[in-house]
């Protein structure tokens, strides 16, 4: 029987490309133009944790938790954090 195995990549990119730089390197965050996926993310730590992305940058937050109601009630929060951003 032959196995074989991939390296999974840390990310999709070693660097964003460059159509996903802002117009100036200063400003650019580590996570400016990635998606982030945080689980759990409707609730306390998780809730912080994807406006804090959303803060720094992310293109895309996708948060994924059980409870419709608080989904409902942080991605307002999320969506503002990321416009400030």
């Amino acid at each position: 029987m032959a196995v074989s195995t991939l390296e999974a990549p840390t990310s999709f990119f070693s660097t964003p490309p460059d159509w996903l730089n802002p117009p100036s390197p200063e400003i650019r965050s580590p996570l400016f133009g990635y998606t982030a996926l945080v689980l759990g993310g409707t609730d306390g730590i998780g809730a912080e944790t994807a406006i804090e992305f959303a803060r720094q940058g992310a293109a895309n937050v996708i948060i994924v938790g059980r409870d419709p109601l608080k989904r409902d009630a942080v991605v307002p929060q999320i969506e503002e954090a990321g416009r400030m951003s």
